[in-house]
């Protein structure tokens, strides 16, 4: 498969919040905690993507590339 496609269907689960989180996991008896491996906050997509510390650190470190790549300010 292509990172085209991968990514594509990245986004299809997204916005169809159909990834699977660890609180998805725990539902179905598949793991026996919904905690976020860094935290140990329980997992869900809004937590996952919005509101872990390692999230905001990635996308703080991200910020900082791009403008850096890009000569912004």
């Amino acid at each position: 498969m292509s990172a085209d496609n991968e990514l594509r269907q990245f986004s299809f689960k997204l916005l169809h919040r159909i990834l699977v989180t660890k609180k998805e996991l725990k539902r179905y008896s598949i793991k026996p905690d919904d905690e976020c491996f860094f935290s140990k906050c329980p997992d869900s997509l809004e937590f996952t993507f919005l509101a872990c510390s390692v999230a905001e650190n990635c996308y703080h470190e991200m910020k900082i590339w791009f403008n850096n790549e890009q000569n912004f300010y």
